[in-house]
């Protein structure tokens, strides 16, 4: 199993939001599928902790996003 950590970033005139990951893919073998994974472990908003705002009313309007990042990130 592999790990890497990433950023994706939204930057306006306005605000930088910053979410930060963590990617875990595993390539699989014989008996086992490909597998990987996406955890968000913190999220700033102009440089301010908005984790648990993040989670209880963000996420579902960013997690593909940043799983579709990471996909291509990797």
């Amino acid at each position: 199993m592999n790990s890497r950590k990433g950023v994706y970033s939204i930057n306006s005139k306005y605000y930088d939001l910053n979410i930060y990951y963590d990617y875990t893919y595993d390539s699989g073998d014989w008996m086992q599928p490909p597998t990987n994974d996406v955890d968000v472990y913190k999220v700033e908003l102009n440089d301010e902790d908005i984790t648990e705002f993040y989670f209880d009313y963000m996420s579902a309007l960013f997690d593909d996003q940043v799983y579709q990042f990471a996909l291509q990130d990797h």
